[in-house]
């Protein structure tokens, strides 16, 4: 008796001397002192609550809204190529090789005759770097054709009225770009043309590229 006597001296001693025992309803004990400011408050339970709910439906949505885009994007491309003709891209690509290739030859010709007959190392470096840019334009122009509708069954025919703006539309998009990386890598035509003679040798070379492709057009309309 006299120890628990003790003990709630103590307990009253020690609330009484607290501070912030003047804030709690009179005859709080110490466990309930304890319990009063141990527990969080149910109102702050409720904003914290709500703040999380607020936060997960803010992700919620904008994953969501990156799914549907996602998967619209996928669609496109998937309506894209399903509706390519690949027979008609392989082709334009054929004939873009061709194109790039004539364009070397011609360039040759240009050229001052060789003093000792014969392919020397830098003319096989010349050649290997001639299949390279007739395969970045074939590649260039499939890639453009393709993304603008080109080659699309759905609008693809001998007598599409829009088939010559889509040709200029390929074209404009593949060609300078092609004679452009021919002058970043150093590749024979645009390895030395300055800033004017390259917009100029852009120019003619998607005059090239066009009205080869408009000549292959209109000549396979005449063909089974």
């Amino acid at each position: 008796m006299r120890k628990l006597g003790k003990i709630s001296e103590c307990q009253s001693s020690s609330l009484s001397t607290n501070p912030v025992h003047q804030f709690l309803p009179p005859g709080t004990t110490w466990p309930t002192y304890t319990k009063y400011w141990a527990l969080p408050r149910d109102e702050d339970n409720d904003s914290q609550n709500e703040a999380l709910q607020d936060s997960t439906s803010i992700e919620n949505t904008k994953l969501q809204k990156n799914t549907k885009i996602d998967e619209q994007t996928q669609n496109m491309l998937v309506s894209l190529l399903r509706n390519t003709d690949l027979l008609e891209v392989r082709l334009d690509a054929t004939l873009c090789a061709i194109f790039g290739m004539a364009r070397f030859l011609l360039y040759d010709l240009t050229l001052p005759r060789k003093k000792i007959p014969g392919m020397e190392i830098v003319d096989v470096v010349a050649v290997l770097n001639t299949f390279s840019s007739a395969a970045v334009l074939a590649i260039l122009w499939s890639i453009a054709g393709v993304a603008i509708g080109l080659f699309d069954t759905r609008t693809n025919s001998k007598d599409d009225p829009t088939l010559l703006i889509q040709l200029i539309g390929t074209t404009a998009f593949s060609v300078p770009l092609w004679v452009f990386v021919e002058k970043v890598c150093h590749w024979p035509i645009s390895a030395g043309l300055e800033s004017a003679s390259l917009v100029y040798a852009m120019l003619l070379s998607s005059l090239g590229v066009l009205g080869t492709m408009l000549i292959a057009r209109t000549l396979s309309r005449f063909l089974p």
